[in-house]
């Protein structure tokens, strides 16, 4: 009798996920094939597929049931306690705690780790920066502001609006959100007295 079928079908789609995992971490995203996850998990090619649609269904389940999940349920309950600067950044840690579990998984499916220049197109930070560098010389940004950060925060904007856009299905247009990313970031970089 074949391991598969010593095994409930439960009890198999478990090991397939976790043996999913177990490759995803060892070998990243885009190289893992579905033939190295069977063998990790002691099953057929073919079993995987009883329980997954394909390799996107399968990666979105591994994300959902096996990596760390991020809950900010209980901020609102400390609404009037500490500081709103520290409650914002005991989130944005578990944020960040949680995002490095996550990306890079995704990331490696971008853009192969050794591939320099590629990863640089992924990544426009430093044109971002030279944009409003130029902008600030212009005094059409207020010459104290910290441009590399704001285009840090812009870039993550996009990364992020894009993660939770592909995560919930649902999201304003993305004019919307190109908007809302910009808004606050404008008013760091607004010179004084300007007019919107």
């Amino acid at each position: 009798m074949s391991a598969e079928l010593e095994h409930r079908p439960q009890e198999l789609r478990e090991r397939i996920l976790d043996a999913t995992l177990h490759v995803i971490c060892e070998r990243g995203m885009a190289r893992t094939r579905t033939s190295a996850i069977a063998r990790r998990a002691g099953c057929s090619e073919g079993s995987i597929y009883r329980y997954f649609e394909g390799k996107p269904e399968l990666f979105r389940e591994v994300v959902r049931t096996r990596l760390p999940s991020l809950s900010l349920a209980g901020l609102a309950g400390r609404a009037g306690s500490a500081t709103v600067e520290a409650n914002l950044v005991g989130a944005v840690e578990a944020a960040l705690s949680f995002y490095a579990e996550v990306v890079p998984l995704y990331a490696d499916l971008l853009s192969d780790r050794r591939d320099g220049p590629r990863r640089r197109e992924l990544t426009p930070l430093h044109e971002l920066v030279d944009y409003l560098r130029a902008e600030q010389r212009l005094g059409r940004v207020r010459p104290g502001a910290d441009v590399e950060l704001v285009a840090r925060l812009l870039l993550a904007g996009c990364l992020g609006e894009s993660f939770l856009r592909a995560l919930a299905g649902e999201a304003p247009s993305r004019a919307e959100q190109a908007r809302e990313i910009v808004r606050l970031a404008v008013r760091e970089l607004e010179p004084e007295g300007a007019t919107r």
